[in-house]
């Protein structure tokens, strides 16, 4: 076919385009990088909480889609399943859970999987629900979401506070709430920008697109909200790659199944990259603005980057 009956670059209409390139990579740029600066909690199983409670041990899930005693929940969501990141020490890898003091380790003969994104255990037949279930692990400090979702309406308050009695309440109370549908503070929620200007790059062909992102941060204190406002801010003029989405998924390399458990632990975001790579850009003209605490007891604010693309095909 003649290419002036053809469009530009789009490959199937099923593609992920550069709007949905752009929010997967960038989220998972930010868990790798902010893994690297040591942003991520352990959990052991001699860990008290500030304010009492042990957040190795987990909660009995009343998530109804399941039978009673298959699904427990840890106080925290987004386990960090990452390796050999930047960091030292690195993040607790989980090896294994606790029923009842007695060890089980992971492998392919484990009765249970692990659904890190949602910070819980599924097991393949209910269990006691008397049971006591702990586990070993890291969880991320920042929580990343893409603001396309409802719940960015639905940021959670006062996570860490494992001592409250709801947490063990079954049927009612904010640890009810579908791991999902928990925004998790300290948050970040990435919204790509509905607006886009183009720079030719020369008479050869090939486009800069510019395209602007907002970063919403959202935590329960002003320190933590002006440190990543900070972070983020500071990465002004920085080069950054995608990964191909697209190949990604058609490899089957993507690091967890649509479940949130493990299937490719060697696709972090840096192995990716190398394997799939698809366009850089340069970050550019960041700032910083709308930093409040409305309502009251939520610290906001909002840094942009504006994205300049590298698109040679177009």
């Amino acid at each position: 076919m003649p290419i002036w009956t053809q469009l530009k670059l789009p490959g199937q209409i099923g593609s992920a385009q550069l709007t949905d390139q752009l929010q997967t990579n960038l989220t998972a740029f930010l868990d790798w990088a902010l893994l690297g600066i040591g942003g991520f909690l352990n959990v052991t199983l001699d860990n008290t909480a500030p304010f009492g409670g042990n957040p190795s041990t987990l909660r009995l899930s009343d998530d109804f889609r399941y039978p009673k005693g298959m699904v427990w929940d840890g106080f925290k969501t987004n386990w960090v399943w990452e390796t050999n990141t930047d960091y030292n020490p690195q993040p607790i890898q989980i090896s294994g859970i606790y029923i009842n003091n007695t060890f089980y380790p992971t492998g392919v003969n484990a009765a249970y999987n692990i659904d890190y994104p949602d910070g819980r255990i599924f097991f393949n037949s209910p269990i006691a629900t008397n049971s006591v279930v702990q586990v070993e692990y890291s969880y991320k400090y920042f929580n990343i979401y893409p603001a396309s979702v409802q719940w960015f309406q639905q940021l959670t308050e006062r996570t860490f506070r494992i001592d409250d009695p709801q947490f063990n309440q079954y049927g009612s109370g904010i640890w009810s709430t579908f791991p999902v549908s928990r925004a998790q503070l300290p948050a970040i929620v990435i919204e790509p920008v509905p607006r886009r200007t183009w720079l030719g790059k020369g008479l050869g062909g090939g486009q800069w697109i510019y395209t602007d992102v907002l970063f919403h941060v959202f935590a329960e204190d002003p320190y933590t909200r002006n440190n990543m406002v900070d972070i983020l801010t500071y990465q002004n003029e920085k080069k950054f790659f995608f990964f191909d989405k697209n190949i990604t998924a058609q490899s089957g390399a993507f690091p967890l199944s649509p479940s949130g458990f493990l299937v490719n632990p060697n696709s972090t975001y840096p192995n990716l990259v190398n394997s799939f790579l698809w366009r850089y850009c340069i970050i550019r003209n960041t700032t910083a603005y709308n930093m409040n605490n409305e309502p009251q007891s939520i610290y906001r604010g909002i840094s942009r980057w504006t994205m300049e693309v590298d698109m040679p095909e177009i």
